[in-house]
């Protein structure tokens, strides 16, 4: 099994550049080039700020996604493997 995180920055937590479903094929498609079959379902998601204002508030925050991938791994089963 292995890691694939995806992250971005966001001005907030539950503003997301992608819907589950392209986060959810863009992991898939990352373990398949790191020659795993399949991924799992997102297993974790965190936020954390990374810009605070001076009254306190959050300006910008970081959003990682992270989920497992499974299945037969192939090390040679793409030539391009990161």
């Amino acid at each position: 099994h292995g890691p694939v995180v995806l992250s971005f920055e966001t001005a907030h937590p539950t503003d997301s550049p992608l819907s589950l479903a392209q986060a959810n094929s863009i992991a898939t498609r990352q373990c398949e080039l790191n020659g795993f079959s399949r991924t799992d379902k997102l297993v974790q998601g965190s936020r954390e700020c990374i810009g605070s204002a001076p009254q306190g508030t959050c300006e910008r925050w970081k959003v990682a996604l992270e989920y497992t991938c499974s299945g037969a791994w192939e090390p040679s089963s793409n030539p391009h493997r990161l």
